[in-house]
């Protein structure tokens, strides 16, 4: 009796095996780069012909292959790079399945050149289709040149459905870029149709991050961005970010390196961003390259068929420390920009009792990029709510949906890692004393070691901003009207605010419709009282609605929050007595964020007495 199921005819296998790495020609680009890093190669030559559909040419000055190997490097699953199934467990090359160049030859022309160190001869290996036709002593260089001829030529479903060669172009020049940036040691260039695209030299660059960045993406670019670093006994972050002023529209500018291999992952792209949340526009992306060195045995990077996704076994951990690296560099950058600073010796000495011996990086960290000279300029964050809800940050693998271990909601990241910044940021605030008021708009504070100028209304935005974010667990926050409030709105308006009842129920505004366009107001935050709590009420909804972006509910009550307590606070050019600076500043030492403003701006800036004595030339 025949059967329904049948074993399929080995180039069938090869052609689905093959379907899995190689997608387009910068899937053989990947691949054959990767193979050439992992030889240890110093130079790496791309050429390509049509966007890689006619001609992929990978040279190297790499170890090279014995006559031998050449030939086992086209059979499936041959490899130099693992032997046990232990092996997979603690991978630190870039290629392991020995599936590239099999995978490659069955949907094209392969010439394979190379020349091991000390021999006098290379080894030439030409397959087609999987088969090898060609096996030959020849004079070569050092290394190994791989050369892929009409891509899918024997697959035309396959190549119908590749894009122009300008397009195919572009995906190799993108790929290439993020090979340069997670090598900046080694030397590349990519050349389209003769032509030179791309030149990175290392003798050029010396290997530094921020020169490679200036090759690639421009020296523009990478003047705006700042050095990121941190580390724990397991897991080291660094790299360079972008100071808020300089975002793209996409996270095309963002490259995620995990041991050497540029890689992509939600989570660690939703923490990116987490960092940045209330000094950017949420539809704007930072630039970053962010590379995170972890013990192999704690990352898989056996989770897909193309190598382009890892799996880590604490992402939560790793997300957090990300957040807290970019968010310690950020804090330099908005806070302090342009001077030197030191902290009082009372804020060490408090610091160390509170931490005793176990004063953890973190706390280091931060002091050193507060404290430390800068050649940054002075920023302004677009504004932008500050408690955008984020949910678990789980990479999107299509054979795995579940929770990775550790995984936490980004909430739960960040508030442990906000325990530590405000710990640190409130003893810096509470050794200030005020001074004097500045064209009434400004508080004068000193420390040990400098002067401090703090904006007295972004302050009280502070201060204000997160008494409303505890009204639901403090009922003093609200006041109740004696008499309820008519607020008549224009139509517009008051369809927005009837879809919005629970938002403004949620910061205290107890509101419900009266018939037409009309509401009747029962509550108001506390903090509106003084104020002519009518006519903000108006200009808050006219405000909102002015923003078109889709915003989740939560977002649309941070933005609630904050404008209220813009519009409550304290203006510039209100005279204030000492008392009340004293107790501005003591206030504003209990909050959270006491740097920054609901809208992610700085609160206040410092000059060091030593920065004075040197202008002074003392």
């Amino acid at each position: 009796m025949a059967t329904k199921i049948r074993v399929l005819e080995p180039d069938v296998v090869a052609q689905i095996a093959a379907g899995e790495v190689v997608e387009r020609p910068a899937s053989v680009v990947k691949e054959l780069v990767e193979n050439s890093l992992d030889a240890g190669a110093r130079k790496i030559t791309v050429e390509v012909e049509a966007g890689g559909k006619r001609l992929i040419r990978v040279s190297d000055d790499g170890c090279g292959m014995s006559p031998e190997d050449a030939v086992l490097a086209f059979q499936r699953h041959a490899t130099s790079k693992i032997r046990t199934a232990d092996d997979l467990h603690r991978i630190t090359t870039l290629g392991f399945r020995g599936e590239a160049l099999p995978s490659i030859a069955a949907v094209s022309r392969v010439e394979l050149l190379t020349r091991e160190h000390g021999s006098d001869v290379g080894t030439k290996v030409v397959v087609e289709e999987g088969v090898i036709v060609e096996l030959s002593s020849v004079g070569c260089p050092v290394g190994t040149i791989v050369s892929v001829h009409k891509l899918f030529h024997n697959v035309p479903a396959r190549l119908k459905f590749l894009r122009s060669a300008t397009s195919e172009f572009n995906q190799i020049a993108d790929l290439l870029t993020r090979f340069i940036l997670a090598r900046p040691n080694v030397s590349f260039t990519l050349r389209h149709d003769g032509r030179d695209i791309i030149h990175h030299s290392v003798e050029a660059t010396g290997g530094d991050l921020r020169s490679t960045v200036a090759i690639v993406w421009g020296s523009e670019v990478a003047k705006e961005l700042v050095p990121v670093e941190l580390s724990t006994p397991k897991v080291r972050i660094l790299g360079l970010t972008s100071k808020p002023s300089l975002t793209k529209s996409s996270r095309s500018y963002q490259v995620i390196i995990v041991n050497g291999r540029c890689v992509r992952h939600h989570g660690i792209s939703l923490a990116i961003s987490y960092a940045y949340r209330g000094m950017i526009p949420s539809d704007r992306h930072p630039v970053c390259v962010v590379c995170i060195e972890v013990e192999p045995s704690l990352v898989d990077v056996n989770v897909h068929p193309a190598k382009i996704e890892v799996k880590f076994e604490n992402e939560a951990e790793v997300q957090r420390l990300i957040i807290e690296a970019i968010q310690l560099t950020l804090v330099k950058v908005v806070v302090s920009p342009g001077m030197a600073l030191k902290p009082p010796a009372s804020v060490d000495v408090h610091v160390q009792k509170r931490r005793g011996q176990k004063q953890d990086a973190f706390g280091r960290l931060l002091r050193a990029r507060l404290f430390s000279p800068s050649d940054s300029t002075a920023t302004k964050p677009a504004q932008i709510p500050q408690g955008a809800a984020m949910q678990a940050a789980q990479p999107s693998h299509t054979h795995d949906s579940s929770p990775q271990k550790g995984t936490q909601p980004m909430e739960q990241i960040e508030m442990g890692l906000q325990t530590d910044i405000s710990c640190d940021a409130n003893l810096l605030i509470a050794a200030l004393r005020p001074i004097a008021q500045l064209h009434r708009s400004y508080i004068l504070a000193e420390a040990q070691d400098g002067l401090y100028i703090i904006s007295q209304h972004r302050a009280h935005e502070r201060i204000i901003y997160e008494s409303l974010c505890e009204r639901a667990t403090d009922r003093h926050a609200i006041q109740w009207l004696i008499t309820p409030m008519t607020l008549s709105l224009g139509q517009a308006e008051a369809k927005f605010v009837e879809e919005h009842l629970e938002v403004f129920r949620s910061i205290g505004v107890e509101i419900e419709p009266f018939g037409g366009n009309a509401f009747v107001v029962r509550s108001i935050p506390a903090v509106m009282l003084n104020q002519p709590y009518a006519q903000l009420l108006h200009d808050i909804v006219a405000e909102l609605m002015l923003e078109q972006r889709p915003r989740t509910l939560e977002e649309l009550a941070d933005e609630l929050r904050a404008s209220i307590a813009c519009k409550s606070a304290i203006k510039a050019g209100e005279a204030l007595s000492m008392h009340e600076m004293e107790r501005l500043i003591a206030d504003l030492c209990k909050t959270s964020k006491p740097l920054l403003c609901p809208h992610g701006q700085p609160v206040m800036l410092a000059l060091t007495t030593e920065e004075l004595n040197r202008r002074f030339e003392r």
